[in-house]
């Protein structure tokens, strides 16, 4: 007998839940720079096709899986399919959490670093230090004083989200959320109203939004397809647990449109809150880290009220990748208390020993470790790359395959039917079961295979 599980107590709760999921990282530094480099708008349009034409299905599909059976991701598709084959799909999505949220914890670490950095702004952030301040919060300086910091900040980050998550679903997740995602859309608007209001913005809007046809090619459709997943959380399980614990009575369909419009939107806004504010100031954006802690730094360094704006622009990304990880521990957290046997204190205790264990060795892969290389470059590569490149896609392929063909079309709309008009439509569950069935694993594969080609 499964024990029982418990439920958001309201439908704001799981949808800002499920929003803050999704809103993370890669919406703050990984889109705009993805943006940018693969023709502005074109990209973008390619983006929101692959959004709203592929992935609204498929973040359906794992809503569905989650509602129909009330289980955690590694038992879920055992009502799906025999419980062997079916925990092997349940493993993919684990392993897709566990390995994301072991290098995710690192940059949460830089992050708290540089947060708390701004409040000595002009000794850390000023020209002469801030590459050693770098060095230093990234565990790039070859120091064990280095290594620490930038592990000590890792761990830090990780037991904050450890005490968010044993408040519980209730107490715990939803009201973090409630608390923290309004604050977080209002401090990124403000901070890309501010942007985009410098002198010399102009060219960083353009950069953003004028299409470049020129820079399309298979690896844009395959870059565009992993933002995609990596934004809505797709492929590793996190939709599936909140949709686990979601009431008889939410709107499923309202609930996934307004969470992949509102990841939308800030991905948009995120960019323009970066990229203005790097033209404005003559500089060239970098990608990844490089973008958000060396190139944003010096710009806060020129620009007039830069301290305060480089407070709320760290605490923005903080809060954002706060949720994210909040999320990813989650589906660890359910998967260990899913048997009954374990209290959720203790799978809580569990989940985050065994992340300090690798998120440690990703921070020491930019120091100590740094000439251990495995598949794809150093430690951390390896587990950036394996979630997002493998668990990810493959998690997401095993879903819309498993929907799709094994379960039938009554069922998915029985379940996910809502009172909205959408919810209520057969023409709307008809389109969306067929590019579940059909198209979504054509698409998927195929962009992988162009993916792969085109690196």
């Amino acid at each position: 007998m499964s024990p029982k599980r418990e439920n958001f107590n309201s439908k704001l709760g799981l949808l800002l839940a499920i929003v803050g999921s999704a809103v993370g990282l890669g919406n703050m530094w990984r889109f705009p720079y993805l943006l940018g480099s693969n023709g502005g708008s074109a990209f973008l349009i390619i983006y929101l096709v692959l959004v709203f034409i592929l992935c609204t299905p498929i973040t359906l599909a794992e809503y569905y899986v989650g509602r129909k059976t009330k289980k955690d991701c590694f038992r879920a598709f055992d009502d799906i399919l025999k419980p062997g084959p079916g925990r092997i799909f349940g493993s993919i999505l684990c392993f897709s959490a566990f390995f994301t949220i072991s290098y995710y914890i690192v940059v949460g670490g830089w992050i708290i670093s540089y947060f708390f950095g701004c409040f000595n702004f002009n000794t850390f952030f000023s020209a002469d230090n801030i590459k050693h301040f770098e060095n230093v919060a990234m565990g790039m300086g070859g120091t064990p004083a280095s290594a620490l910091q930038s592990t000590i900040t890792a761990i830090l980050f990780l037991a904050i989200s450890a005490v968010v998550l044993c408040g519980g679903v209730v107490k715990g997740i939803e009201k973090f959320s409630k608390i923290t995602m309004p604050v977080l859309f209002f401090l990124i608007l403000f901070v890309a109203i501010y942007s985009c209001s410098l002198d010399g913005a102009e060219e960083g809007i353009k950069y953003l939004l004028k299409p470049d046809f020129s820079k399309v090619t298979g690896s844009t459709f395959s870059n565009a397809l992993g933002q995609a997943f990596m934004s809505l959380s797709l492929g590793c399980g996190t939709l599936m647990t909140y949709a686990s614990y979601s009431q008889k009575d939410s709107n499923s369909v309202r609930t996934s449109l307004l969470t992949i419009i509102l990841d939308s939107c800030f991905a948009i806004i995120s960019g323009l809150a970066i990229i203005p504010a790097v033209f404005a100031f003559g500089m060239v954006p970098g990608q990844g880290p490089e973008l958000l802690f060396n190139t944003l730094p010096r710009i806060f360094t020129l620009m007039k009220g830069g301290s305060l704006v480089a407070v709320l622009f760290f605490f923005t990304v903080f809060i954002a990748a706060l949720s994210s990880a909040i999320s990813l521990m989650e589906v660890l957290i359910s998967v260990v208390t899913g048997s009954g046997k374990v209290s959720r204190g203790r799978a809580v205790l569990y989940v985050t020993a065994a992340t300090i264990i690798t998120g440690t060795l990703c921070c020491l892969s930019f120091g100590p470790l740094n000439g251990i290389k495995l598949p794809g470059g150093t430690i951390f590569d390896f587990f950036n790359i394996t979630s997002t490149n493998i668990f990810m896609t493959l998690g997401s392929l095993g879903l819309v395959l498993l929907v799709g063909w094994k379960l039938g079309k009554k069922d998915f709309k029985s379940v996910l039917a809502d009172k909205t008009p959408l919810g209520s439509s057969d023409v709307f569950f008809n389109i969306m079961f067929f590019i579940v069935r059909w198209v979504a694993p054509i698409v998927i594969v195929t962009i992988m295979v162009l993916g792969f080609i085109n690196n």
